[in-house]
């Protein structure tokens, strides 16, 4: 998990990044929205995993980013 991290973050390749969330055999998303905090949900699939972190973040989000681990 710790190595995982490090190159997402190595990815970002800015300061500011984050780990917002770690997931295993599962997917997650990442939304956002114009003045709004940032939402992270999982699914088990990529779509789940999207329709959730849009309605965590609500209306106004979009989606930034998702991924599956399998």
């Amino acid at each position: 998990e710790r190595a995982a991290e490090l190159a997402a973050i190595q990815q970002c390749g800015r300061p500011e990044c984050a780990i917002a969330m770690s997931f295993r055999n599962a997917c997650a998303a990442l939304a956002d929205g114009s003045g709004k905090r940032p939402a992270t949900a999982r699914g088990v699939t990529g779509a789940e995993a999207e329709r959730n972190a849009l309605r965590e973040c609500g209306d106004g989000c979009r989606l930034i980013a998702w991924a599956c681990t399998r």
